[in-house]
């Protein structure tokens, strides 16, 4: 009787490990394709920033990079609208 449990244990652990191996090799997949699509945003975002600072987007409009400011004439001073 012992023996038959001891040989229980040890199978149901080779099994326990067997099962973990594979969750291990799903989650790896996971986290590849996680880590891809990361990074595909990051570079895109890269790309929009450069943009910004370039001062110009894909539809040709030229708009202020970072750290310009357009002064709109409702923006001088002494005017309250």
């Amino acid at each position: 009787m012992i023996d038959n449990v001891l040989y229980l244990k040890h199978n149901l652990k080779a099994r326990a490990i067997s099962s973990l191996r594979d969750e291990l090799d799903s989650v790896d997949d996971d986290v590849s394709t996680l880590i891809s699509t990361m990074q595909a945003a990051i570079n895109e975002s890269n790309q929009f920033i450069a943009d910004l600072k370039g001062g110009s987007c894909r539809s040709g409009w030229r708009h202020p990079g970072i750290g310009e400011i357009r002064i709109r004439p409702h923006d001088t001073p002494g005017n309250p609208f």
